[in-house]
């Protein structure tokens, strides 16, 4: 009966557990090394570095309502403007395209 059992787990071991080992390896995708937004920033003096992707504007101006930590390899980068003559209450930094975009209108 050992036997029969040491036998048993063998097989198991070797034909499941194996086959699911190797996806435990699967590398996480690499984060782009460049965050578009407004540059390195430090909220309050928070030891964090961030920069902001996305902001509003109201009465008083234009404020950050996204704030992006950096991981480790990243770096802020200012983000393009947008078009001359463009309105928006709200701009968003594309990371594709390194530029800021119209999110809303007024």
């Amino acid at each position: 009966m050992v036997v029969s059992l040491v036998a048993s787990y063998a097989v198991w071991h070797v034909h499941l557990i194996q086959r699911v080992a190797p996806s435990a390896h699967l590398r996480q995708p690499a984060t782009p090394a460049i965050v578009y937004g407004t540059g390195l920033a430090h909220l309050n003096g928070d030891s964090h570095e961030m920069t902001c992707t996305a902001m509003a504007q109201n009465s008083a101006g234009q404020y950050c309502v996204t704030w992006t930590l950096l991981a480790p390899g990243q770096r802020a980068v200012q983000a393009a403007p947008v078009p001359p003559g463009a309105n928006c209450a709200a701009v968003e930094a594309d990371q594709r395209a390194g530029r800021w975009v119209c999110t809303t209108s007024p």
